[in-house]
């Protein structure tokens, strides 16, 4: 700025502002070419110049190709169906003579597998003394059961003879010949979930001399689980 001198009693005009600086008018020809400074006078960017900042392309993920084996699972199994059935199983081992004393055996071979639920016997005998005998029942695996012991008199009651757990009387009662079904000495039920099938024993026992007998026939009435 020029410097300026002053003398006492004199007076100068000073302006209060400055006119403001205005942009140049800018006119512009088709197919002309013009440059504009890419920051203001106060040095800001001119935000006309600057291009927006485009976004760096992400890149598509590429897929994976799985090549694991897809197994399928087994359906559960489906359970056998369980059938209940009752059925009379009858030796062919009879008419055979009880020894006196002695042991008679006869068999019964049975093919159908299944659980036992229950059993029943029916068996025809003929001996002058009843009380003499003993008979027991022997499962394929070689459990035991006693029938009957030296019971029933002097008489001859076991033509029609029925064992069944269920019954009211004791075998022990059978001298009446006139009632045919009767307990057993010992359950059958001991016999119950074992497997049917096999070979089974039906043993009766003379224990005194002098009086003889025969076994006619036996049955087996079976109440299983078929599997």
């Amino acid at each position: 700025e020029p410097e300026v001198t002053t003398t006492p009693g004199t007076s100068i005009t000073v302006p209060i502002t400055e006119e403001p600086e205005t942009e140049p008018e800018v006119t512009t020809t088709p197919g002309t070419s013009i440059t504009v400074p890419i920051t203001d006078n106060d040095n800001n960017p001119n935000p006309g110049t600057i291009p927006e900042e485009e976004p760096e392309p992400v890149a598509e993920a590429t897929p994976v190709e799985d090549n694991t084996p897809v197994v399928t699972p087994e359906p559960d199994p489906i359970p056998p169906e369980t059938i209940i059935v009752q059925q009379t199983y009858t030796s062919n081992d009879v008419n055979l003579a009880i020894p006196d004393p002695g042991i008679l055996r006869s068999t019964l071979t049975i093919p159908n597998t299944g659980t036992i639920l229950d059993i029943n016997i029916q068996l025809s005998l003929n001996h002058n003394r009843n009380n003499d005998l003993e008979i027991f029942l022997e499962n394929p695996q070689g459990n035991r059961v006693q029938l009957f012991a030296n019971g029933g008199g002097n008489s001859n009651t076991f033509a029609n003879l029925t064992l069944d757990d269920q019954a009211s009387l004791p075998v022990t009662a059978a001298a009446n010949p006139n009632i045919t079904t009767f307990r057993p000495q010992e359950e059958l039920a001991l016999f119950n979930e074992l497997p049917l099938a096999g070979e089974w024993t039906l043993e009766v026992h003379d224990t005194r001399q002098k009086q003889t007998g025969i076994l006619n026939n036996w049955s087996m009435i079976v109440t299983h689980q078929n599997h």
